[in-house]
C-alpha cells in the first residue's frame, strides 16, 4: 500500500500486476460510468472487451502507475486512479493524473480523495514535483479537485467530444510539491 492509505473502510494500492478479474472489474467501472455521462477518453456504449483491454495496456506501460483503491471488507475494487510519469528527457520532475474513476456505487464516500492523496504521495516518491490533469469544464469533479489542492488553469474549448457526441470544453488543474 501507497502509506498504507486506509480511510472510510477503502485502501489504496499501488498495482504492479492486474488478474484477468481484476483488469475487468476496473473494465466494468469504467463501462459504467461511460453509460453514465462520462466520457474518459471513450465513447458511448464503451465495449467491456476494449474497456478491460484499457487496463491491461496501463498496467503494462512502464511510465502509468496504477491505484487500486478497495472494500476492506470483501477486498472488491471500487475505484481506480493512474500517474502517467513524463518519459521525456527535460519533463521528468512531473506527471499527468488520469482516469480517476469510482464505482457509482461507492460514490461520495471518500474513495476519490484517498485516491488523489495515493496519487500525491507516489508522485512525490517518484520524485516528480508537478501534477497536471484535466477533467470535463462542467463536472463535478472540478469541485474535487479544488478542495484537494488543484489550482485551475482554465478551460480549452470543444477539446472533446462528451457522451452524446457534443464538442466540450475540458478544464486544466496542476499541483505543485516545491
Amino acid at each position: 500500500m501507497i502509506g498504507n492509505k486506509a480511510a472510510g473502510g477503502y485502501t489504496c494500492q499501488l498495482e504492479s500486476t492486474l488478474s484477468d478479474q481484476d483488469a475487468a472489474t476496473l473494465g466494468d467501472i469504467l463501462v459504467r460510468l461511460v453509460a453514465d455521462g462520462h466520457s474518459l477518453g471513450f465513447n458511448h456504449p464503451l465495449s467491456p472487451t476494449t474497456a478491460t483491454a484499457f487496463f491491461k495496456e496501463a498496467i503494462a506501460n512502464k511510465h502509468i502507475r496504477l491505484l487500486v483503491a478497495r472494500d476492506q471488507q470483501n477486498d472488491t475494487i471500487v475505484g481506480t486512479v493512474q500517474l502517467d510519469l513524463a518519459a521525456q528527457e527535460n519533463a521528468q520532475h512531473r506527471a499527468e493524473v488520469k482516469k480517476l474513476l469510482v464505482n457509482p456505487d461507492h460514490h461520495r464516500k471518500g474513495i476519490a480523495t484517498l485516491l488523489l492523496g495515493a496519487a500525491d504521495e507516489l508522485a512525490r516518491k517518484e520524485g516528480r514535483l508537478l501534477l497536471v490533469l484535466d477533467t470535463w469544464s462542467h463536472g463535478t469533479a472540478c469541485a474535487l479537485y479544488r478542495k484537494c489542492g488543484w489550482i485551475e488553469i482554465g478551460d480549452i474549448p470543444n477539446f472533446a467530444r462528451n457522451h452524446d457526441g457534443k464538442l466540450c470544453a475540458t478544464k486544466l488543474f496542476y499541483k505543485q510539491f516545491v
